[in-house]
């Protein structure tokens, strides 16, 4: 019978851990980089490809995410905002799970998604250094080096301060 008990106890504990971890999901972990950014050709989702120098120059968040993944939907508004206010700053979404993107457009539609979605293949999930989970997303500044990985879900005010930073330290 203590046996049990104690599994009672060990499983209530794990259901309020596992509760507490969804309401409040953890900082993402940045990795300070200094890489160039790969270069890349990929189709957004009516099937015209995209090259990724057609955004030389700009400070640039590459951005990996899944319309199914939670932490993903929460980072997006964000990202939203951060196209929509911040001069010379182009998001670029890189789906992971665009087997219909017809679905994948209504996705963007429905959450008013301003920056283009390409459709990410094997080959640039590689060349970015592979992922360890996501949402992940690399900021790139102007000069098109890499020079944050954020792997989770990312602030707004985080991204915000370091934006603001690329953007003081051009002459």
């Amino acid at each position: 019978m203590n046996i049990m008990r104690w599994l009672c106890v060990l499983c209530l504990c794990s259901g309020t851990t596992l509760w507490a971890a969804e309401s409040n999901p953890a900082a993402a972990v940045e990795t300070r980089l200094s890489k160039p950014m790969p270069t890349f050709t990929l189709k957004n989702l009516d099937g015209l490809e995209v090259c990724s120098t057609n955004y030389a120059g700009t400070t640039r968040i590459v951005w990996f995410f899944a319309t199914w993944d939670k932490p993903c939907q929460s980072q997006l508004p964000a990202l939203v905002e951060l196209q929509r206010d911040v001069a010379g700053l182009n998001v670029l979404g890189l789906i992971l799970d665009a087997k219909d993107p017809a679905d994948v457009k209504m996705f963007c539609v429905t959450n008013h998604v301003n920056f283009p979605v390409l459709i990410a293949d094997y080959g640039v999930i590689k060349d970015f250094g592979g992922l360890d989970a996501i949402p992940t997303l690399f900021v790139v500044e102007p000069h098109g080096v890499i020079v944050s990985r954020f792997v989770g879900l990312t602030d707004k005010p985080t991204l915000s301060k370091l934006l603001e930073a690329i953007r003081d330290s051009r002459p």
